[in-house]
């Protein structure tokens, strides 16, 4: 079940969320940082359905935009814009007690964003907890499997090795 409007790359007409900031998001460089946690304790879709409002104003004022995957025991997210905003954003993550097990997959500047006008976008997948399990675990992942994490159906996901 994804949010309406989820996909890779945001048409120009998403900036209606931020209608006054356009010219500002196309002119800066965007810090982009892919990370998976661990879900600490027991978390449920309604426990990300009250989170995400509450994320999505925060974004939007702090002009960061991105996408969260949710397979009920991991987080993945996607987390673009200022530098400084998005280094603030990973410290309070790094320390929130609802996530264990961090780990940054990608930190890279951009010139431009994957998620215009998205301050949050949210995709609550169990199928995809293989790899997302794998990847909080460790598993070295090149730059075309991060890539394709948000992209790839289902049932194109590799399934987790046993062990």
């Amino acid at each position: 079940m994804s949010d309406p409007g989820f996909g890779p790359s945001a048409s120009a007409d998403n900036h209606a969320l931020f209608p006054e900031q356009e010219d500002a998001f196309s002119a800066m460089p965007i810090k982009t940082v892919l990370y998976v946690s661990k879900a600490a304790g027991s978390r449920s879709l309604t426990h990300l359905r009250l989170l995400v409002p509450h994320a999505r104003e925060a974004n939007r004022r702090r002009e960061i935009t991105g996408v969260l995957l949710f397979d009920g025991r991991n987080y993945t997210e996607l987390l673009e814009g200022p530098a400084q905003a998005i280094d603030a954003v990973m410290a309070r993550i790094a320390l929130d007690n609802r996530h264990s097990k961090m780990r940054v997959l990608s930190d890279e500047r951009r010139a431009d964003r994957s998620y215009v006008g998205f301050p949050l976008t949210y995709l609550y997948d169990e199928g995809r907890r293989g790899l997302t399990t794998e990847l909080v675990d460790g598993k070295p992942v090149s730059g075309l499997e991060l890539r394709d994490i948000f992209l790839r159906a289902p049932g194109d996901l590799p399934a987790a090795r046993p062990g």
